[in-house]
């Protein structure tokens, strides 16, 4: 990982007061000090101005037999505005 930018900024931007970066996911410590992503602070993607929901991308996702699990980001893309990513993770054993 870094200590932060060139731009002070930025790296105010990116870190907490304790010096954590800011991922933008949402979770909780376990007792045995084990952390359990919950979900994300942003769950828009938006693209060449039009709002799309990660979550339902998901959701649909899921669906599908050969999806064990599934998570939607979005990438930066300089025309649009950002890509909407799936990760996708095959269900154990053959595939459907």
């Amino acid at each position: 990982m870094c200590r932060g930018y060139l731009d002070p900024g930025q790296t105010a931007e990116a870190f907490d007061e304790e010096g954590f970066l800011r991922t933008g996911d949402l979770g909780r410590l376990t007792e045995t000090g084990h952390l359990v992503l919950t979900g994300r602070l942003k769950d828009v993607i938006i693209r060449k101005g039009e709002n799309i929901s990660a979550q339902e991308i998901e959701d649909l996702l899921h669906r599908h037999p050969a999806v064990g699990d599934v998570a939607v980001i979005g990438l930066p893309d300089a025309g649009r505005g950002e890509l909407v990513c799936a990760v996708v993770e095959q269900p154990p054993g053959p595939c459907p």
